[in-house]
């Protein structure tokens, strides 16, 4: 085997050169650690903190107004090196000191910093060792929200309401001399084209100051960022007015009675969704055992909910043509019970209903008689009950056209079970 010839080493320089290295290594290993164990190093961007709890900010109702998280300190420590090597921001905490705060406004104040960690090193110095800070009461203000809408165009046919915007309200919160700078808020709304439908926007809120310019600032919250604009479109139909008749008598020819109204219709404005469900609108009834021709009857409009009466109408009159038209009293004797139970009878025991009186064209009832009306008891009505019973009767008569009777009448008859 070869002997190394350490002669010849020491004259090569590739072996000089990592020998050299060698030899530096082992002397900083020797000078960190058993001759020089102690270094200063500096931690950067340590936050500067604010006690916003502290009894002397709350006694005075007072808060920061810039956010302090912004702010920090670089801060030069000192130990030994195997510690500090280790020490970040999150070991140390820098805060200011709120003594000389005293009212709202802007402090220039001194900043500490204290070790908060287990490790041993020591705070030599940091920059800067002051801080301005504004502080200012916090204030809240609730406004209501005006809608700014522009471009709006409704189809023929149809109206548009006033909007409405959800919530209608919004709470501006912040310090006391930026909400002081609020005066009001606005939403602006751009539509295009014609509408024939309600649409909803969702818009941005805009604080205003009094001159109507826009406030910007970093410090006001909203407890509502947006809101909703909602259009209300509205079909506008001219409905016509009808009436409806209870207690027809038989055979009576309604498509020949004359009648007016004081409105033959009421513009109204309703839900887009249900304009084909309505082509009317029914005023009420009028019960012919109560219709006199004169006065006129009148109604009360209602519509349904949801309806807007455009014209404002409260009430319509109906009129009944009564010229030509008299009444005349008869005493009636024609009775007839129409469907009657099987095995039951009944028969009226007083065959006279006394002074009813009847309407009609004067040229008819002249030449009419008590046998031209008949009294009708329509036994589907009643209870079925043995023994004799005072019961509601109709009059009615057949044939003669624009006649009827009025009033309320009764009769009395046996019913009688039969075998």
């Amino acid at each position: 085997m070869k002997k190394i010839n350490l002669k010849e080493l020491f004259h090569n320089d590739i072996f000089l050169r990592i020998l050299s290295v060698l030899i530096a290594v082992i002397s900083w290993f020797i000078v960190v650690n058993f001759i020089d164990q102690v270094g200063t190093t500096t931690v950067r961007g340590v936050p500067i903190q604010v006690d916003t709890t502290s009894a002397q900010l709350v006694q005075l109702g007072l808060k920061p107004v810039d956010d302090t998280q912004q702010q920090t300190v670089n801060v030069t420590i000192s130990g030994q090196r195997s510690v500090i090597g280790n020490v970040t921001s999150d070991d140390l905490s820098a805060y200011a000191q709120l003594g000389t705060v005293t009212e709202a406004g802007s402090f220039s104040l001194p900043v500490a910093v204290t070790n908060t960690s287990d490790k041993e090193f020591q705070i030599v110095s940091y920059t800067p060792e002051r801080t301005t800070i504004r502080f200012d009461r916090q204030a809240s203000k609730t406004l209501t929200v005006q809608a700014m809408i522009t471009g709006l165009s409704v189809a023929d046919g149809y109206m548009a309401l006033d909007e409405t915007v959800t919530p209608s309200q919004v709470v501006v919160t912040g310090p006391q001399a930026e909400v002081d700078r609020v005066a009001s808020c606005v939403v602006a709304v751009n539509l295009d084209g014609e509408l024939s439908r309600s649409r909803v926007v969702t818009s941005q809120v805009m604080l205003l100051d009094a001159d109507g310019n826009a406030v910007e600032s970093d410090y006001l919250n909203l407890d509502h960022e947006t809101v909703d604009v909602t259009i209300t479109v509205m079909r506008v139909k001219d409905l016509p007015v009808t009436i409806g008749f209870t207690n027809i008598p038989t055979d009576f020819p309604l498509e020949e009675l004359e009648y007016s109204f004081s409105q033959d219709t009421v513009r109204c404005a309703m839900p887009v969704d249900v304009q084909d469900r309505y082509t009317e609108l029914n005023l009420g009834y009028i019960d012919f055992k109560s219709l006199t021709l004169d006065p006129p009857y009148e109604f009360s409009v209602h519509l349904p909910d949801g309806f807007i009466n455009i014209d404002d109408v409260d009430t319509v009159d109906v009129a009944f043509e009564s010229e030509g038209y008299e009444s005349r009293y008869f005493d009636l004797t024609n009775v007839r019970v129409l469907n009657v139970p099987s095995g039951y009878e009944i028969t009226p025991v007083s065959r006279r209903l006394a002074q009813v009186q009847v309407f009609g064209p004067a040229e008819v009832l002249e030449t009419m008689t008590s046998n031209d009306l008949v009294i009708e008891l329509d036994a589907s009505t009643i209870e079925i009950m043995e023994g004799q019973h005072m019961l509601p009767v109709n009059v009615s008569a057949p044939g003669k056209g624009l006649v009827w009777a009025v009033g309320e009448h009764q009769m009395v008859f046996q019913i009688t079970e039969i075998s």
